[in-house]
């Protein structure tokens, strides 16, 4: 009894987070980095007791811009319709975006709205301003924050008065280009005009691409090596902009292309450089550095070629699908397909007899194993993680055509489960295809105490078929006979054609050829709805900690929609 009590809490806990009590407070934190190299700080919304429909915001150094905003990105709550005007000269940056989806509910805490990247390019320290121009909440009323500074701190070991030019730092994913700035520190008698050369010191780590010269340069010319491991470039202040005792002047941002993962110094030489008078300048040079790394792996496995698919007029088809993880690759000790006929649950792992994995195709030899499939449909799980530890799954069906009948009492548990009780629930059309409160509590006593289900067969109810009892349940979705028949998975027609069916991490993906519509629904354990989608293309998105379970039923069709 414990196990259950402990099971269905954390079934139907749902998270609330009010924020009563606390002032509605938009953010930015502390960041420091060395002379050259960037930072990251999130702009945060505290709560938003209403929710958040849209939101518009400015951030922007104040006194003493030591640095500049470099680049911004977005959760996936305003990914998609985030708008950005950058200051030309990168000391502001205006934000605006919609919670299209409505995944900031009401009560929420921590929102994150925008991440920025600023890079250091002054020694000293700068406060950073949000002003906010407009929030709404989820009802479209406007609503007052306060906002709190944050502040950006540059160091470096320098001695101020005496120039230098520092090569910046920074990292890159092998395939990802990266701009990296060369910053003359200051011109206590004005520029004229530069040339510099910047190389990598282990020159296979990346390629460089060319050069992003700054609004001033005038005359500005690049000429990257044969080897693309070194550039040199030149340009002339020919509109007098940088005056006498300027600092932080960003002569150019080198571009890199990273290729093997590692380090290298990015060594900085000046050909030639001269102040305002025609004199020639000599500053210290200070070398940067590149970091070459591996992308993040922060998705599961994928699943594609799921078959068989549709009608199957064999009762010992092939069972595969290709499974791939760009990231850090497969780990094949995780891989588990779960087959569900009218005789019961079969599970089949990489090393058991008649099951094949050759590092991208898992499959499974029901032929080998003399094993026939009962006819009617077929409810296949395909389970496998990454070597980062992410665990995706694949669920799809198929219908055998052939063979005998299911076996005497051969009923499914939804079927027996949705029969047992007659009348129940109320009202319902056809109340022995629907599970009502009386047959979930019989569910629930059959799985605790891990007796058979009448009319089964045999049939025990394990954790998995308890999720899918209780999703029917609350749902009212009529039975037939399976669970993935009663979610609609079966396919709508014969010309449907599923290459990819997938619930990863908050995803929910299906992929394929005759597809024109597919329409979800997702309730959490409450049996409160959070989620419905209908177009092609829509997002299925977790809103909260409450969502548990999703239905999908596919519709109609035509090519190439995901």
């Amino acid at each position: 009894m414990r196990a259950f009590t402990g099971i269905l809490l954390a079934l139907l806990a749902v998270s609330s987070a009010a924020g009563v009590g606390l002032a509605q407070t938009v953010t930015i934190g502390q960041g420091q980095s060395p002379l050259g190299a960037a930072t990251e700080l999130a702009v945060i919304l505290n709560s938003a007791p209403r929710g958040l429909a849209e939101f518009e915001l400015t951030v922007r150094l104040g006194t003493g811009v030591v640095g500049e905003v470099e680049a911004l990105s977005f959760p996936e709550t305003f990914r998609e319709d985030a708008r950005v005007e950058l200051a030309p000269d990168r000391d502001s940056v205006k934000i605006k975006s919609v919670d299209r989806l409505h995944q900031v509910e009401a009560g929420a805490s921590g929102i994150t709205l925008a991440v920025l990247r600023l890079r250091g390019t002054l020694t000293g320290q700068s406060s950073l301003e949000v002003l906010v121009g407009e929030m709404r909440d989820d009802l479209g009323n406007p609503f007052d924050v306060a906002t709190q500074a944050g502040e950006l701190r540059v160091y470096s070991n320098l001695t101020p008065g005496l120039p230098a030019v520092v090569g910046g730092s920074d990292s890159v994913y092998a395939g990802a280009v990266v701009e990296v700035p060369v910053i003359l520190t200051e011109a206590p008698e004005g520029l004229s005009s530069y040339r510099v050369r910047v190389s990598l010191a282990e020159g296979d780590l990346a390629d460089i691409l060319g050069v992003v010269f700054i609004a001033f340069a005038g005359q500005a010319q690049a000429q990257v090596a044969v080897d693309k491991n070194s550039i040199d470039f030149s340009a002339s202040d020919d509109e007098n902009i940088v005056k006498q005792g300027d600092a932080g002047i960003v002569l150019g941002r080198v571009q890199f292309k990273g290729v093997l993962l590692g380090e290298s110094a990015l060594k900085v030489e000046v050909v030639s450089m001269f102040d305002d008078q025609g004199r020639l300048m000599h500053p210290l040079l200070v070398n940067g550095e590149l970091t070459v790394g591996q992308v993040s792996d922060l998705a599961p496995p994928e699943f594609f070629e799921l078959q068989p698919f549709g009608p199957v007029g064999i009762a010992q088809p092939a069972v595969s699908a290709r499974v791939l993880d760009p990231g850090s690759g497969v780990n094949p000790e995780t891989l588990l397909l779960r087959l569900w006929d009218a005789q019961g649950l079969r599970e089949f792992r990489k090393g058991d007899r008649g099951v094949g994995w050759d590092g991208e195709k898992f499959s499974v030899n029901l032929s080998q194993l003399g094993l026939s499939l009962a006819r009617g449909e077929v409810f296949v799980q395909l389970w496998a993680a990454d070597n980062s530890g992410h665990l995706g799954m694949a669920a799809w069906t198929f219908t055998v055509t052939v063979g005998g009948p299911p076996p005497p009492g051969g009923l499914s548990i939804e079927q027996a489960i949705a029969a047992l009780v007659p009348g129940d629930p109320p009202g319902a059309a056809n109340p022995d295809l629907v599970i009502g409160d009386q047959e979930i509590l019989r569910a629930i006593s059959f799985w605790i105490n891990g007796e058979a289900v009448p009319n089964t067969g045999g049939q025990t109810i394990d954790d998995s078929k308890m999720l899918e009892l209780i999703a029917l349940w609350i749902g009212g979705t009529p039975v037939s006979g399976s669970a993935a028949a009663a979610a609609g998975l079966a396919p709508s027609t014969a010309a449907l054609t599923v290459e990819k069916v997938a619930f990863t991490g908050s995803r929910f993906i299906v992929q394929g050829r005759g597809i024109e519509s597919i329409a979800v629904r997702v309730w959490d354990l409450s049996g409160r709805p959070v989620f419905a989608g209908q177009a092609a293309g829509n997002a299925l998105l977790r809103r909260g900690n409450g969502v548990r379970y999703c239905i999908a039923r596919q519709v109609d069709a035509s090519p190439g929609v995901r």
